[in-house]
């Protein structure tokens, strides 16, 4: 029983490395062009064993799948007007994520995590994916897969 969970679990999490969205119409900006600039990522804060974790898988995942210019940067780093990614024409876009809490009946509730993009230039936030999940990991592999598809040199 607990070999079957784990073999389970062990597909699910490989199916994930090649997940793509098909509701990308829906969050993915029209003028993103992977190829034209470099994206910057938002971080979980640092500090935190869980989230250093987080950061690293998101960190080893966008060296092995993305092909374009990224960067993963804190949340101030990213709002803030000046600094180091101050060049919104090289950095104008951020993928970042939401924490979600939703109500489970009876009382109780649950977290998820959810990604959209921002705008840097105009602080426009485009759509979450509707794709959360408890794990941000497992919504944040398939968002990746999802440009590298639609981008994909033909």
């Amino acid at each position: 029983s607990l070999l079957l969970i784990f073999v389970l679990s062990g597909i699910f999490s490989f199916s994930q490395s090649n997940h793509v969205f098909k509701n990308e119409e829906k969050w993915l900006p029209e003028n993103f062009n992977p190829a034209n600039s470099t994206l910057l990522i938002q971080q979980f804060e640092p500090g935190e064993p869980k989230y250093e974790k987080r950061n690293e898988k998101i960190g080893s995942y966008m060296q092995e799948k993305y092909t374009y210019q990224y960067a993963l940067a804190q949340t101030d780093d990213i709002v803030y007007k000046g600094g180091k990614y101050a060049d919104k024409v090289k950095y104008p876009y951020a993928l970042m994520y939401r924490h979600l809490y939703k109500s489970a009946g009876q009382g109780g509730s649950y977290s998820s995590y959810d990604f959209y993009f921002l705008e840097r230039a105009t602080g426009e936030e485009y759509p979450l994916t509707s794709k959360s999940s408890s794990d941000p990991i497992m919504t944040f592999k398939p968002v990746i897969n999802t440009i590298m598809e639609k981008f994909k040199t033909k």
